[in-house]
């Protein structure tokens, strides 16, 4: 707290230059942290607090005012229940195993019927003439556009 004598000395220093002897810093009454005014922000804060000699002797900072105040008190989180591992009595985990099988065979041996749509290997059928002479599958195909040339020997 500034005694009356350097509340004097500032107001006599403000009158002549225009700013106080902290420049560009108000020293808060509270806490004795330094604060940033100057120009039009310390003439709004001399008209807020009514004048430069109330304002030297009564200014309080923003973090002094929020310190004084009761903090307010946080309610707990919620925690999300999520049942993916249970526990067990002993406090240890029960992950499940992890089989690494297919559901259905692929083998089109097998399943002749994922071939009716469409044919699977169009690259070998176009490139010998729309033909499935040279195909791998043309055993157990069921494609529509299935077609053999007059030299293809069917064994």
């Amino acid at each position: 707290m500034m005694t009356q004598e350097q509340i004097q000395q500032e107001i006599n220093c403000f009158k002549s230059t225009k700013r106080l002897t902290t420049h560009p810093y108000l020293i808060c009454t509270a806490t004795g942290e330094k604060v940033m005014a100057f120009g039009q922000m310390l003439e709004k804060k001399i008209d807020r607090y009514g004048g430069l000699e109330n304002m030297l002797k009564t200014f309080v900072s923003r973090k002094a005012k929020s310190a004084s105040k009761p903090q307010k008190v946080s309610k707990p989180k919620k925690v999300k229940k999520t049942k993916l591992l249970e526990k067990t009595e002993d406090q240890r985990y029960d992950i499940p195993i992890f089989k690494n099988e297919p559901h259905t065979s692929l083998s089109l041996r097998e399943h002749p019927e994922h071939t009716k749509g469409a044919c699977l290997r169009p690259d070998i059928f176009l490139d010998s003439d729309r033909t499935c002479d040279y195909c791998s599958m043309n055993s157990y195909c069921l494609a529509n556009n299935k077609t053999f040339s007059k030299k293809y020997n069917y064994k």
